[in-house]
């Protein structure tokens, strides 16, 4: 549980999009630090060395993991 929550809350399994970014804010300034921020945030994710899953594997789990709660 807490492995699925540390990859949802990071979002591990959802890179940014610039095409979202584009539509939200009309423009690419400020992306880069956006970017940077989720590859920081995947790099906690990635440090733990316990990732052994693969995307469609986490999402399952994740999907199973809010079923329960």
């Amino acid at each position: 549980m807490v492995l699925v929550d540390l990859v949802d809350v990071t979002g591990y399994c959802r890179p940014p999009s610039d095409g979202q970014w584009m539509h939200d804010k009309k423009s690419l300034q400020g992306s880069e630090l956006r970017r940077a921020l989720s590859n920081a945030r995947a790099e906690v994710v990635q440090h733990m060395n316990l990732l052994t899953l693969d995307a469609d594997q986490l999402i399952a789990i994740a999907r199973a993991a809010r079923m329960e709660t």
